[in-house]
Order: structure tokens, then sequence, then C-alpha cells
């Protein structure tokens, strides 16, 4: 995955984790944005539904919405471990460059 060149290279291998995590980050929120306004569109749908007419409100709509809510947990922690890893990364980084009295 990382030639050789980059990986002699220190501040190109760290552009390059960075990138990636960044990458990642966005396509993971866009997973999950994506999947809550589907769920919150049928939602939507279901309670006008009901406040309509009880009786004529299409309820199989609530079918699936367990597999539905798995993947969204599943997306959700993606983005939280991408989130945290590109946290981690900064707080390792601040460290770094604190001064320190060496002995």
């Amino acid at each position: 995955m990382i030639n050789e060149s980059v990986a002699n290279n220190p501040f190109q291998r760290l552009s390059e984790l960075f990138v990636n995590n960044q990458n990642q980050l966005n396509k993971d929120v866009h997973q999950l944005r994506t999947s809550v306004r589907t769920v919150k569109q049928i939602f939507e749908s279901l309670l006008e539904e009901l406040e309509a007419d009880p009786f004529k409100a299409n309820l199989t709509v609530l079918c699936g919405l367990d597999s539905v809510s798995l993947q969204i947990l599943e997306q959700g922690r993606s983005v939280e471990e991408t989130r945290d890893k590109i946290l981690e990364s900064i707080v390792l980084l601040e460290k770094s460059n604190e001064k320190k009295l060496r002995k």
C-alpha cells in the first residue's frame, strides 16, 4: 500500500495517513447521514399516515427496521472509530511538541 519513497519520508507518510483518515471519515459520515435520512423519511411518512387515518396507515414499512438499525449502529461505530483515531493522533502530535528537560 505504501510505496518505498513514502515509507522513507515521515512527512509524506503523515500526510498520507491524514488524507486517508479524512477520506474515510467523510465516507463514513456520508453513509450514516444517508441511512439516517432514509429512516427519518420512513418515520415522517408513517407518522403522517397515522395522524390522518390509523386504519389506513401502512405499518409494513416498519418491517426491516431492525436490520436498518443494525446498519446505522455499525456506521456510527465506524464514524466513531475513525473520529477517535484522528483525535488521538492530534493528541500524540501535540505531546510530541511539548518541551521537556532531558537528563
